[in-house]
């Protein structure tokens, strides 16, 4: 009798820590960030770089100090509208500053697709995810040139902007 309570105390003992051991469950992180309201907010330009694509090994040149002589360029994204403010800038790479736009794909976008009050439109790589919370956004526009019939990288610019 005393061998059958030891046994079981053991047993206890021994399924009591197995089970006290367990890690615990993860709590719901909640819902995905929306990628939407990510990009509506204002932004104004902290850094500016050219990359010479077209070369070897491209280069990336920072033209941050080049923006700095003038007006930084300030872009705020409502739901669907969007103005850049871009007078007083030393260049203008964002059309007549008023328009709409749109991801190419909301959940999981990769670009951000312009269409200017003037019915022109445009294409911007995006070079970070961006939601509710993250304080950049990196902006990445390619030019490019034709050589015997076929399409080719020259250079780009990548603009980013922090939140406002």
């Amino acid at each position: 009798m005393k061998r059958i309570l030891k046994f079981s105390v053991f047993f206890l003992l021994l399924s009591i820590s197995t089970f006290s051991c367990r890690p615990k469950k993860f709590n719901d992180i909640g819902n995905e960030p929306s990628k939407m309201q990510g990009l509506q907010a204002t932004w104004i330009l902290s850094h500016a770089y050219v990359i010479d694509e077209a070369a070897t090994s491209p280069d990336k040149l920072d033209i941050t100090d080049f923006y700095k002589t003038k007006t930084l360029p300030t872009i705020t994204f409502t739901e669907t509208n969007f103005t850049a403010v871009t007078s007083g800038t030393v260049k203008n790479y964002f059309g007549t500053g008023s328009g709409t736009w749109s991801f190419d794909n909301n959940s999981y976008p990769t670009s951000i697709r312009i269409n200017y009050s003037n019915n022109v439109k445009d294409t911007f790589l995006l070079g970070s995810t961006i939601r509710p919370t993250d304080a950049s956004l990196k902006l990445k526009k390619s030019f490019y040139y034709f050589k015997k019939g076929v399409k080719n990288i020259a250079y780009s610019y990548i603009w980013e902007f922090v939140r406002l």
